[in-house]
């Protein structure tokens, strides 16, 4: 009789048990690591290159920020002496110093995102030809940008300069300046330009600051 009784209370322990476990739900797996944090990086095509965004030429806001711009040209002059429009059979190889002032930051068109500014520097000629000399140019250009995307602007130029040329005699004149250009900012600093026109056909380096 009490081998029936002890083994009855040692089987409903058993029991009791194993209902007790049963009903325990399993322990949830730990956490996994935290993720380290990645700036956003923004792509090409949403942020340098979006006509309506900010930056690009349908963007009406304000506040844009309008740099000061130092570049520096490689061009050939149009003409026998780049300069001069005389016709003596010669070729010219010109370097250029261009200093950028924006003057009206927000430009003159509500609808576009567009500045207007002033450039002004020298530019140098060495001839080569019948006569060897030194042509050299001093303009002063109004500038006119239109800021397509965040990095890329088209612009028109006109101006007016004083040349000089050394072949022997000093000559002076003035010079015409009727350019477009194109501007691709490469970052905040640098810049690519290309400009084609009169009086030369230049590409050069834009630094900004």
């Amino acid at each position: 009789m009490r081998r029936n009784i002890c083994g009855s209370l040692v089987l409903g322990l058993l029991l009791t048990s194993l209902t007790a476990f049963a009903d325990d739900p399993p322990s949830p797996p730990p956490p996994p690591p935290p993720l380290e944090e990645v700036a956003a990086v923004d792509s090409p095509s949403e942020s340098h290159w979006d006509i309506k965004g900010s930056g690009g030429l349908l963007d009406k806001g304000t506040g844009h920020v309008r740099s000061p711009m130092l570049s520096f040209f490689l061009g050939i002059p149009y003409g026998s002496y780049g300069y001069t429009g005389s016709y003596y059979p010669g070729f010219t190889l010109g370097l250029g110093l261009r200093f950028y002032l924006p003057i009206v930051k927000e430009g003159f068109l509500p609808m576009l995102n567009d500045s207007f500014g002033i450039e002004f520097g020298v530019d140098t000629g060495f001839v080569f030809g019948y006569y060897l000399g030194l042509a050299i140019g001093i303009p002063v250009e109004v500038r006119w940008n239109f800021h397509i995307f965040p990095r890329l602007e088209a612009y028109a130029k006109l101006g007016i300069g004083i040349g000089v040329l050394a072949v022997g005699y000093i000559y002076l004149y003035p010079i015409p300046v009727a350019n477009v250009g194109v501007l691709f900012k490469v970052n905040k600093v640098l810049s690519l330009r290309a400009e084609v026109g009169y009086p030369a056909v230049k590409i050069g380096l834009g630094l900004a600051f």
